[in-house]
């Protein structure tokens, strides 16, 4: 039987695979053919990604567990996760064009920063960077979904890390050409949204978001609804894109209709998941978030983006089916639970 400090480990193990894997290298923003062109610049972004990806993923599922708050919560908090990144730390928010804003680099900036980038990029963060590897986390190990991963000092040595991180990410893209460093002001802006979404993901119940008090016997349903969102948040962020779009409609109006529609999905996603006996259902969401992303990875494969992706697409699958195995299977990845986790 595996002891406490044993379930920790390897949970915090799959979360390191996971929270990097899935939004940098099934994606293939973080290129795998890296380890054998330099290998030392490899394993430094691997370093940084699992530094600041597991890091942020930790700290919020320490939040919501702490503080007895739910998804809804959890989400909210990528949100401001994702302002850290790529505003904070590798100043995305601030590019006028190229990779990886395009478009959106002029489109809607406002005050030197690019709100419709900063808010497509906030929420991918927050579903497939936090929300998804948490959500896998909690399907592996259903029982053990509430337990603590960090103590007082594991939660001070994270937040370190995390910190460390965001400030060694910002001398090395310092040193990028063409890459804007924020000034006093826009640093303030992203300080001040962070703090509110922190501020608001600790104001809201932990009720809200938990699922249907009706069981629902078919997983289709939150399978589908999972299979939509990749689909949808690329439609919206590359539409402005599409003909003069981007010279006749505000911003604010695509902004809006982004908001409404994830709110929308959200919704519906909630009425499909019941509150308790739901671990196929999860799953079954899990699955239609992820589906996309590993076309997207075989389509970055024979793009040649990235030579090596179809690896990571390969484990994932292979991941994904076993786990599949064991949800229809009923049974767990630890088979002794804890006395009380």
């Amino acid at each position: 039987m595996l002891t406490p400090k044993g379930i920790r480990g390897r949970m915090i193990l799959i979360l390191m695979i996971m929270t990097p894997g899935i939004p940098e290298y099934l994606t293939g923003s973080s290129k795998l053919d890296a380890i054998f062109q330099d290998p030392s610049f490899f394993f430094i972004g691997l370093f940084l990604n699992i530094g600041l990806y597991t890091t942020g993923a930790l700290l919020i599922r320490e939040f919501s567990i702490r503080f007895n708050k739910g998804w809804l919560s959890v989400l909210i908090l990528g949100v401001a996760y994702g302002i850290i990144e790529e505003g904070i730390s590798v100043h995305t928010f601030l590019l006028t064009s190229g990779s990886p804003v395009g478009i959106l680099g002029s489109y809607g900036r406002f005050a030197g920063i690019d709100w419709m980038w900063a808010l497509f990029i906030s929420s991918f963060h927050s579903i497939f960077s936090i929300g998804l590897p948490l959500l896998l986390l909690s399907i592996a190990y259903p029982r053990y979904s509430r337990l603590s991963l960090l103590g007082r000092r594991g939660t001070t040595a994270v937040i370190s890390l995390f910190f460390l991180d965001v400030i060694v990410a910002n001398l090395l893209v310092k040193g990028i050409p063409g890459r804007p460093f924020p000034t006093d002001a826009e640093y303030a802006i992203m300080l001040f949204l962070v703090f509110f979404m922190v501020l608001v993901a600790f104001a809201v119940p932990g009720n809200i978001f938990s699922g249907n008090s009706r069981a629902m016997i078919s997983a289709k349903t939150p399978y589908f609804l999972g299979l939509l969102v990749f689909p949808l948040y690329l439609l919206f962020a590359y539409f402005p894109s599409v003909g003069s779009f981007s010279k006749e409609a505000p911003p604010a109006i695509e902004a809006a209709a982004y908001i409404a529609v994830v709110l929308t999905v959200g919704a519906l996603i909630n009425r499909c998941v019941p509150k308790s006996q739901n671990r196929k259902q999860k799953f079954a969401l899990a699955l239609g978030l992820i589906s996309p992303l590993i076309v997207w990875g075989e389509v970055m494969q024979l793009t040649r983006v990235s030579q090596l992706i179809s690896l990571v697409v390969i484990v994932a699958v292979v991941l994904l089916f076993r786990l599949g195995r064991w949800v229809r299977a009923g049974k767990y990845l630890d088979p002794n639970p804890l006395a009380n986790p």
